[in-house]
C-alpha cells in the first residue's frame, strides 16, 4: 500500500479540493494523510470523512511576522514534517508555498520518493501580490517544478501556460468540480427569503470578498428599476456586511448565511441561475475556472460570467448562460435581462449535462492515473 502525505499550509478547515483527492486515493488503495498548520481550537490529530489529518503546532509560531521569524517558521514546519514523515511514499503538494517542502525533504532525506504538484492557481500571477513577489514566486517555480515527477492543474489555459513557460511535459488538468449529486428543485430560497414566485433568482455562491464581482452586482441591483430578478448572495467573507447592508436597503438584495459544504447544491438548485463575476485582476483569474461555476452547472443552473478566458469558453461552448462584456452595473443588468428572456430550463439541462461529463468521478480517474504511473517506476 502506498503512503501519501498531502501538504497544506493552511489549518485544513475548508479546502474541498484537497479532501476529494484524498479520498479518491483512499477509496482506490492509497493511505493518505493530510498535513497541515495547528490553530487554536483545532486538533492537531483529526480526522475528516475518514482522512487522517496531522495539523503540526509550531514551537516558533509566537514569534513576530517579520521576514527573519517567518522563514524561522517555515523551516521548523519543514524539519517537523521530514521528521514524521520522511519514509512516506508520495508528497503531494498543494500550492506553490509547500512545493518548497516536497522538494527539500525528497533531496535531503527521501530520493525514492515520488513528488506531486497540484497548483490550485497560476501561482505565479496571483490578484494584490507585487511585481517582485511574482518575479520571485516564478523563480522559485521555475527551479523547483524539474523536480516535481507530476504536475496537477485546475484548466486547460493554465497547463499551456505552465508547458510553455518552463518547457516541460503537459500538466494534468484537474478540475474543481464536485462530485456528481442527484439535485432535487425546490422552493426553499423562495420560502427561506419570502421571495415572490414572480421573481426570479440569480444566486452568488462562496467566498463574499473583493476581486469577484460582489461590489459591482450590489451596485447593478441596487440600481435595477425593474422587480422581475433578486439576488441572493449565499456565504461568508470580508464584504458581508456589505452585503447586508444593501441587503437592508433593497428588497431585491437578499443574504443567505454560509452553509456546511454538503449543503451548498440542494440550496442553490431553488435559484434560477447563478453569477460569477470574477474580476480580471491577474493572470491567475484570467485563466480560472472556479469550482463554484461547476456547482452551478451540477444544480441545474445557467449562469453569467464574466469575460474571462476559461469561464467564458465554458459557457459559451456548452450553452449553459451568458457573458458580460464590461464589468459594469448597467452591463451586468442588460445582461441579465438578455438571460431573462432566454430559455432557462434549456441553458439549465445544458448545464447538468455537463457537469456530470466533467464531475469529479472523471477527474479521479486522471489523477489516479498519474499515481498509479508513478507507483509503477
Amino acid at each position: 500500500m502506498k503512503t501519501v502525505v498531502s501538504i497544506v499550509l493552511n489549518d485544513f478547515t475548508h479546502d474541498s479540493r484537497v479532501l476529494k483527492e484524498n479520498i479518491s486515493l483512499k477509496n482506490a488503495g492509497y493511505s493518505p494523510i493530510v498535513v497541515a498548520l495547528h490553530e487554536p481550537g483545532l486538533s492537531e490529530l483529526d480526522s475528516r470523512d475518514g482522512i487522517g489529518i496531522r495539523r503540526i503546532r509550531l514551537i516558533t509560531k509566537k514569534l513576530g511576522k517579520n521576514l527573519i521569524f517567518q522563514l524561522l517558521k517555515y523551516f521548523e514546519f519543514i524539519l517537523r514534517v521530514a521528521v514524521e514523515f520522511k519514509d512516506y511514499d508520495v508528497f503531494h503538494c498543494n500550492d506553490l508555498n509547500t512545493l518548497p517542502v516536497g522538494v527539500l525533504i525528497k533531496l535531503i532525506f527521501n530520493r525514492k520518493a515520488s513528488l506531486i504538484y497540484d497548483a490550485h492557481e497560476l501561482e505565479t500571477d496571483l490578484a494584490g501580490e507585487t511585481k517582485f513577489r511574482k518575479t520571485l514566486a516564478k523563480l522559485l517555480e521555475r527551479v523547483l517544478i524539474k523536480f516535481s515527477d507530476h504536475i496537477f492543474v485546475v484548466s486547460e489555459s493554465i497547463a499551456d501556460w505552465y508547458e510553455h513557460t518552463y518547457k516541460i511535459s503537459r500538466p494534468t488538468v484537474i478540475l474543481n468540480a464536485p462530485r456528481a449529486f442527484p439535485v432535487q428543485k425546490s422552493n426553499y430560497l423562495r420560502e427561506y427569503l419570502k421571495i415572490p414566485n414572480d421573481q426570479k433568482i440569480l444566486v452568488y455562491v462562496g467566498r463574499i470578498t473583493s476581486g469577484r464581482g460582489v461590489e459591482l452586482l450590489l451596485k447593478a441591483f441596487a440600481q435595477r428599476p425593474k422587480t422581475d430578478c433578486v439576488v441572493v448572495f449565499l456565504g461568508y467573507g470580508p464584504l458581508k456586511d456589505l452585503v447586508l447592508q444593501f441587503a437592508k436597503d433593497y428588497s431585491n438584495i437578499h443574504y443567505h448565511h454560509a452553509v456546511p459544504e454538503n449543503e451548498v447544491l440542494p440550496i442553490i438548485a431553488s435559484a434560477d441561475a447563478g453569477a460569477h463575476f470574477i474580476e480580471n485582476a491577474c493572470l491567475s483569474y484570467y485563466f480560472c475556472l472556479p469550482n463554484k461555476l461547476f456547482e452551478c452547472a451540477m444544480a441545474g443552473l445557467p449562469c453569467v460570467v464574466s469575460d474571462l478566458k476559461e469561464m467564458k469558453r465554458f459557457v459559451v461552448a456548452h450553452e449553459i448562460g451568458l457573458v458580460v462584456k464590461e464589468m459594469t452595473p448597467h452591463a451586468i443588468n442588460e445582461v441579465i435581462d438578455q438571460l431573462l428572456k432566454s430559455d432557462l430550463f434549456k441553458m439549465g439541462e445544458n448545464a447538468r449535462k455537463v457537469a456530470e461529463e466533467n464531475s469529479w468521478e472523471k477527474q479521479e480517474i486522471k489523477m489516479l492515473t498519474a499515481y498509479n504511473e508513478l507507483a509503477e517506476k
